[in-house]
């Protein structure tokens, strides 16, 4: 079964209201969002390993994933349509997309992790995806869909959840993960605001 592009049956909603002095806008009902169909259970085979070890190492340190955000979970899978990154130049290399997130009934909130399926020679883009730089972008994308980590470091900063790929991962990725973590933990117990 092929992964969902969540772009494709994302609806845009659109609305324009005109509100006169009248207060006829206040009394009218907002259109409820819409509930998006659960979508198949699809882990792909070479990224599977890279979430059982982020689980593992999560828990190791002191810091495991959101037991509710870990059901939500329904797909970690190659794609080759992700939207382009914030400019016409910038290749997005990961998407952690959460369906129905405000929901009243969380058994209808889903969360899909989509990965830049590089090339034959392991090129998204202008950007090698070796396993050090897809194992960044992975933890990455599951530092937002299993401990809810919202927007990202500053683009500057060589760490695993800024908007860049950190430059020093080739020669110090187990310190990034374990910063990586120490992030993780300090947004959930000193409710940290990412930047």
């Amino acid at each position: 079964m092929l992964p969902i592009n969540p772009m494709k049956f994302l609806p845009v909603f659109l609305m324009t209201a005109l509100c006169t002095g009248s207060g006829a806008c206040s009394s009218k009902k907002q259109p409820a969002a819409p509930t998006y169909a659960e979508p198949p259970r699809i882990f792909d085979k070479d990224l599977q390993p890279f979430l059982d070890r982020y689980v593992m190492e999560a828990e190791a340190r002191g810091v495991p994933v959101d037991k509710v955000a870990m059901k939500e979970l329904r797909q970690l899978v190659w794609s080759s349509e992700i939207p382009q990154g914030f400019s016409k130049t910038s290749i997005n290399l990961g998407r952690c997309t959460k369906l129905n997130n405000t929901n009243a009934d969380p058994r209808l909130r889903y969360r899909i992790i989509q990965i830049t399926k590089p090339n034959a020679l392991k090129m998204a883009g202008p950007i090698m995806l070796d396993d050090v730089t897809l194992r960044s972008v992975v933890y990455h994308e599951l530092g937002h869909c299993l401990h809810n980590f919202e927007g990202h470091r500053p683009a500057g900063d060589d760490a695993i959840m800024s908007t860049g790929l950190p430059a020093t991962r080739a020669t110090r990725m187990d310190e990034l993960v374990e910063e990586h973590f120490m992030l993780m933990s300090k947004k959930s117990t000193e409710n940290l605001k990412p930047f």
